[in-house]
């Protein structure tokens, strides 16, 4: 997060009513969109230890995302847009470092392609 921050180590000035809707509307929607990985999911109902899968595998039981690659580009596009402007707002720095976990983490490997071109895109569009 801090590395495409375009406002690494300062503080943003940002509404509270804004950081309000983003932290309590906007960014559990988009949590809630990119999913929990199945993993987790298997975990909590066998009672399995979560560690028992590697780190961003979560989703290799999964024949892959709930959505299309049109509809991921969509929700890439607005965390990463997010993460541009409001990534200098340290309330929402939690939020957008777990939005960005989710969108690098939790599609199988094979689906992570959409993810990283976005996120090239910012570390681009900042320099």
């Amino acid at each position: 997060m801090h590395s495409t921050s375009p406002h690494t180590g300062s503080s943003t000035y940002c509404s509270t009513l804004l950081t309000g809707a983003l932290w309590q509307r906007l960014c559990p929607s988009l949590v809630a969109l990119l999913g929990t990985p199945v993993s987790q999911r298997l975990a909590r109902v066998s009672g399995r230890a979560e560690g028992q899968m590697g780190r961003g595998s979560g989703c290799m039981a999964h024949p892959g995302p709930l959505f299309n690659n049109k509809q991921a580009r969509a929700i890439y596009g607005v965390v990463c847009g997010l993460v541009v402007t409001m990534g200098g707002v340290g309330e929402l720095r939690p939020v957008l470092e777990s939005l960005l976990h989710r969108m690098l983490l939790y599609p199988p490997p094979q689906c992570r392609q959409d993810a990283l071109r976005a996120i090239i895109e910012v570390r681009h569009s900042l320099n």
